[in-house]
């Protein structure tokens, strides 16, 4: 992509003005300023040790700077908008937010996090034959994910979060408040403001976003009175089975939750469909599942005349293989060592 390309496409992004605006002043030191309040206050309340007070205090930063990540695998290759959150002084506070929650809310039994979870999940699994799979994906998740969602999930789990930490619920969410909309960044000599959604970037961002999407596909399933036997979410993609006579209802009810979160869905062709690095065949009520690349997959992982150790070298070989073979049914092994 030349660099013309890229800002063009960029721009293109930017421009929406349902989710960006342009401001004219930086506001890091307005920021800094108010991360200082918020954390004096809590020290002072003994929310927090001196050691942690310390760990969280940022008396620099820079602004935030934007970034696009090409989808190479998408036509055209557009973009995913990526700011670079490092340096930022809420960075250690975002994160250690994200820590509280993820380490004390229990997590449903569709989340998976790898390909190996999915495929514990399905393998061995019959299914009526009559039934289909497809997947359905959020589109543009961080960018859609409304705030007062987010806060609300917050709320109602706080009494598995408040297990995690002394913060009272109220300086919480306000702490919680304060980073998602935290959202100025800089790209080509000018400041923008994410005026939707969370920042593709912020260590919080991932799980609020999930937080969300669980109580949506909560309310989803709870309210289609449809046969589902497998479901499973890996982040904003959904791969489920049921009956393809279900499939629009099953789309039409994941998208009436929220204007902005909106899903799309991919049905199985031939039988089979491709879900993370795996394609699952479904044919006669049975499932099968081989190992799966993209079409821009190169197959060079480290170069062999590198200066890395042998034994990384060694290792990059014997996790690939042992993964695919993990994740592969033995009638296609022979196919993928000769790959």
């Amino acid at each position: 992509m030349n660099t013309d390309d890229y800002y063009s496409k960029m721009n293109a992004l930017l421009s929406d003005n349902d989710t960006y605006s342009k401001i004219s002043k930086d506001p890091t030191k307005s920021l800094t300023a108010k991360l200082k309040d918020l954390l004096v206050r809590w020290k002072k309340k003994e929310y927090l040790s001196d050691a942690k007070y310390r760990s969280l205090l940022s008396t620099d930063g820079i602004l935030l700077r934007a970034y696009g990540l090409p989808k190479t695998h998408k036509k055209n290759c557009p973009l995913r908008i990526i700011v670079s959150y490092t340096n930022c002084p809420l960075y250690p506070l975002s994160s250690f937010l994200h820590e509280i929650i993820h380490n004390n809310i229990l997590f449903p039994e569709s989340h998976i996090l790898n390909s190996s979870q999915l495929v514990n999940a399905l393998r061995g699994t019959s299914l009526d034959p009559n039934f289909q799979f497809a997947s359905l994906d959020a589109v543009s998740l961080f960018t859609n994910v409304p705030t007062d969602l987010a806060i609300q999930s917050i709320r109602d789990r706080w009494d598995d979060i408040s297990k995690g930490t002394s913060i009272p619920i109220d300086e919480f969410l306000i702490a919680i408040n304060f980073v998602l909309s935290s959202t100025c960044f800089s790209f080509g000599g000018h400041i923008y403001k994410q005026i939707f959604g969370t920042l593709m970037g912020s260590p919080i961002s991932m799980i609020v976003a999930d937080l969300v999407l669980q109580d949506i596909e909560s309310k989803a399933l709870s309210t289609l009175n449809r046969h589902i036997p497998i479901y499973c979410r890996h982040v904003d993609d959904i791969i489920l089975a049921s009956h393809p006579a279900y499939f629009n209802d099953i789309l039409n009810t994941f998208n009436s939750f929220h204007s902005r979160l909106q899903f799309t869905i991919e049905h199985s062709n031939n039988n089979s469909i491709n879900f993370l690095d795996i394609s699952i065949i479904f044919e006669h009520g049975n499932i099968n599942l081989d190992w799966y690349h993209k079409p821009t997959f190169s197959g060079r992982y480290l170069n062999f005349f590198s200066h890395h150790p042998t034994s990384h070298k060694r290792g990059v070989i014997f996790g690939l293989t042992d993964k695919v073979l993990q994740i592969s049914d033995p009638q296609f092994h022979k196919r993928i060592s000769n790959f």
